[in-house]
């Protein structure tokens, strides 16, 4: 063996078995730092695009749906000017905030299906918004007009006609046959004059037109009285006379002015009419096509997301099997590199050890104390193995319970985001409802106002027509009274038949509204059930959690314990080492025949060949206290020269290497 030339120093071994698996370990790091990189830049891209995109979707669907609810408020009767103002502030708002979000959305990357969603939705929504501001230019018509309830303005001012048409009858009863009534002498006792400085508006239309009737109205009042005085006087003549000079030309003019009032209220109703029936025809149908269309794109992106979402799942496997089959296949290279070292340096060895037998008999004395102190060496050495091997499989097992709590963390976390936006999901669906039962109330208001209507409408149907049979009994000139009194039941007749539909227009309205508020009720049960599953699953992810969070904890303690142990028997270790360099000692005496073994050992370390040592014995000759490898057998001045019991930190000179 040691005869052959050029062979491989011991440290190149080490040193390029070391070189490879650093090597390996460059190449796993690597591809872990790779497959990392794509990872983070997925994630980067599903924080900055992806979920800002969604996010975007949600706020786009809200403002749309607050625009729908707006719109819904103007369609109702009555409302102040104060409320009509905040519905038409936040109609631009949500215009504001939806066209943000489409414009943010627009930024994001789209699929085929998102894309064609996309344009379904634009085209339905440009639809909408045709019909949204057509139905916005009414509303501003009527608010210019300044009647917030056009048919009770009209059922006012026709209520107030009639009831100076009854005063003239009754003033034409009491000059004709002497019939006493009481009232109708003072201008503000009476319905519209009560009526009249209750009224506010904004058209200056309407202020010209109940300015100007002031004055006619208080003049119709006060002819009244003197008629009424003038009767009680018993000058029926004058009375006549008063009737057709004054009474008559002031009650012109005040039902001209209230013809003139009817008008405007007539233009404001046939233009809320038409809002009306925009709201709840067209613009309805537009809005439920362009509610579907976002819910499709939304729906089309939460698929998108939901494969983005699958494919960082398959990305991660991925990494995580290219991390596992890299680190196997490094630890397999070593194996295979260690069996090369091991093989390599085994062989000379063993040559080594069968000429070290010959020399046993020789230490076979100092062996048998050194026996002792090595059988408790071993036993200590293998208990700390075992102590070593148990710390290592408790840190093996903390390892996948961490790794077990991360994944039920962001199990957990998942959930609670699903909770939330479910729980939005409900909200709205409540505050849909409220909005809904609001709008049922305010309808069964305007249901009682035209039931009384009507009630009215009978009443002054049925005295009118009273009035007409008393005027057909009479003969002669009374019949022209009849005229007028049928004049004003066929008008009051097509008043009644305008409450009943009206009528009709409202309970229809109610009922889509009630099936509507169902359904929203129907959408909140629907999502809390799927809340309180969530939450189940929650619950069981957070035990499982705590679970292994108890059992990190004990693999903690045993790795405490393990770590006292190995301490205690390395303690033990040191003693025996200690006994043992004693009894090393004994035996330097025996080293110098080992000389020639140590010539080999010394190839096999430094490499070369036998010819190399040849200079070591040479310095040897030289010095004989220094202690050379690969001596004679025979011993040599130096050998007695040494203490046979020489302690190890007494140590001779260093050998000498090339």
């Amino acid at each position: 063996m040691s005869g052959k030339q050029g062979r491989r120093s011991l440290a190149f071994k080490i040193g390029a078995g070391f070189g490879v698996l650093m090597l390996l370990t460059l190449v796993v790091g690597a591809a872990g730092v790779a497959a990392l990189y794509r990872l983070s830049a997925a994630l980067d891209n599903l924080a900055q695009n992806e979920l800002p995109a969604a996010m975007a979707l949600g706020t786009l669907q809200s403002s749309i749906e607050n625009i729908r609810g707006s719109l819904r408020t103007l369609a109702i009767p009555g409302l102040t000017a104060e409320v009509r103002n905040r519905q038409y502030d936040n109609i631009t708002k949500a215009r504001e905030a939806y066209t943000q979000a489409e414009a943010r959305f627009e930024q994001s990357d789209f699929t085929p299906e998102i894309a064609a969603a996309w344009d379904a939705y634009k085209k339905a929504h440009a639809d909408q918004k045709g019909a949204n501001n057509r139905f916005l230019e009414l509303c501003r018509q009527v608010d210019q007009l300044g009647i917030s309830d056009p048919a009770a303005l009209q059922a006012d001012l026709r209520r107030f006609e009639g009831d100076h048409f009854q005063l003239e009858l009754n003033m034409l009863a009491l000059l004709r046959d002497g019939t006493a009534f009481e009232g109708g002498t003072d201008h503000t006792a009476c319905n519209f004059g009560k009526w009249l400085p209750t009224f506010k508006t904004d058209s200056a239309e309407l202020n010209r037109i109940l300015e100007a009737m002031k004055d006619p109205h208080r003049r119709f009042h006060e002819a009244v009285a003197e008629i009424k005085q003038a009767v009680q006087a018993g000058n029926r003549e004058q009375a006549a006379s008063l009737y057709e000079t004054k009474m008559k030309p002031a009650r012109t003019e005040t039902f001209g002015y209230f013809d003139e009032l009817l008008a405007v209220a007539e233009k404001s109703r046939t233009l809320y009419d038409e809002a009306q029936k925009l709201a709840v025809g067209e613009l309805l149908d537009k809005m439920r096509v362009t509610s579907n269309a976002i819910q499709k794109v939304i729906e089309a992106n939460n698929a998108y997301l939901e494969d983005y979402r699958e494919s960082l799942g398959r990305l991660a496997r991925m990494t995580t099997v290219l991390l596992i089959g890299a680190v196997i296949l490094a630890i397999l290279l070593g194996v295979i590199l260690a069996w090369f070292l091991t093989r390599s340096i085994v062989g000379p060895v063993r040559h080594i050890v069968e000429v070290l037998g010959n020399v046993a008999a020789q230490t076979s004395a100092a062996a048998a104390e050194l026996a002792g102190s090595s059988e408790n060496l071993s036993s200590t050495a293998t208990e700390q193995a075992a102590i070593a091997e148990e710390a290592s499989s408790s840190i093996t097992e903390i390892t996948a319970q961490n790794e077990e709590m991360n994944k039920i963390g962001a199990t957990a976390s998942e959930l609670t985001r699903e909770n939330i936006r479910m729980s939005g999901d409900s909200l709205k669906s409540v505050v849909e409802m409220t909005h809904k039962m609001a709008e049922i109330e305010k309808d069964s208001q305007e249901m009682v106002k035209i039931i009384k209507t009507i009630d009215e409408i009978a009443f002054q149907t049925n005295l009118l027509a009273l009035n007409a049979a008393v005027e057909a009994a009479r003969a002669g000139e009374a019949g022209k009274g009849f005229a007028v009194v049928a004049e004003e039941v066929q008008a009051l007749a097509s008043r009644a038949a305008d409450a009943a539909r009206m009528t009709q227009g409202l309970l229809e309205g109610t009922a889509l509204k009630v099936r509507d508020s169902a359904e929203a009720i129907r959408k909140i049960n629907n999502n809390f059930e799927a809340i309180v599953e969530s939450a189940t699953r929650m619950g069981d992810q957070l035990e499982r959690f705590n679970i292994a969070a108890k059992e990190v904890e004990q693999g903690m303690v045993q790795l405490n314990t393990a770590g006292q142990q190995s301490a205690q028997a390395a303690q033990n270790t040191a003693a025996a080492s200690e006994e043992i360099s004693a009894t090393a000692e004994e035996l330097s005496s025996q080293a110098y025949e080992l000389q020639s073994v140590v010539k080999q050992l010394q190839t096999i370390v430094e490499g070369g060949s036998a010819e190399s040592s040849a200079t070591v014995y040479e310095t040897a000759a030289a010095d004989p206290e220094v202690v050379v490898e690969g001596a004679p057998s025979s011993p040599s001045p130096a050998r007695h020269a040494l203490p046979l019991n020489r302690r190890s930190t007494d140590t001779p000179k260093q050998l000498i290497h090339h």
